[in-house]
């Protein structure tokens, strides 16, 4: 008898006070993999990418202590970004300047609009009149292959 095939997913959930978790399922059965504790409260999404030339994803999440996380796909910190206000905003990924390396860029409650590359530096923000709690949006308006 051949062995049957197992779609193993892994599930990254937040929750509101201050974890984030990463769970495997196979069919229906769901274990803890691991768990990430913030100082704050996450209210946004995770945002999954890939950093690094690993082949393994990286994951990241805003809290309410002021700061975005950085995490790999066991839990760990990778790095952290301070902003000094909370981080509600979801971060969104893209190759903006070309240079074949995204680009993360999330809001934060101090009114900023960070742009920060793959090793938390930040290469820009933009100061709004208000907080940035609400997820960037990233698109080529015009169809001209440049993103806006």
């Amino acid at each position: 008898m051949q062995g049957k095939n197992l779609l193993v997913v892994t599930i990254i959930l937040t929750s509101m006070f201050s974890f984030v978790s990463g769970v495997e399922t196979e069919s229906i059965e769901v274990t803890l993999e691991w768990s990430y504790k913030t100082d704050g409260y996450i209210v946004s999404s995770p945002t999954i990418l890939h950093i690094e030339k690993d082949k393994q994803y990286e994951i990241l999440i805003g809290s309410t202590d002021d700061k975005l996380y950085c995490l790999n796909n066991q839990g760990n910190e990778i790095w952290n970004f301070q902003t000094n206000s909370d981080v509600r905003s979801s971060s969104a990924i893209w190759d903006i300047d070309g240079n074949n390396q995204v680009e993360i860029l999330f809001g934060s409650d101090n009114g900023n609009l960070y742009c920060l590359d793959i090793a938390s530096n930040e290469i820009w923000s933009y100061t709004t009149k208000d907080n940035v709690f609400t997820s960037p949006a990233i698109a080529d308006i015009d169809l001209d292959v440049h993103l806006k």
